[in-house]
């Protein structure tokens, strides 16, 4: 049986293993089981809420570090 593990999006090892599991779509080859702490739902969902929060801090992170407020981008008519 496969460990069970919380999925942390600040794991790189654990990103590679989602990647995979999207490649395949199939949870076959990944040596590991991701499980929901408490009562969010679907897995599948809290994996890619999780992703979404890293990947949203790390782009607006990187503008404010770079001392840039994050944008807004308008569409000219």
């Amino acid at each position: 049986m496969r460990p069970e593990i919380v999925f942390d999006a600040f794991n790189k090892e654990h990103r590679k293993l989602y990647t995979a599991y999207r490649k395949d779509m199939s949870w076959g080859n990944i040596p590991v089981r991701f499980i929901t702490p408490g009562q969010f739902g679907v897995t599948i969902g809290h994996i890619e809420r999780n992703l979404l929060d890293f990947y949203t801090h790390k782009e607006f992170q990187k503008e404010i570090v770079n001392g840039n407020r994050p944008s807004i981008r308008i569409k000219k008519k």
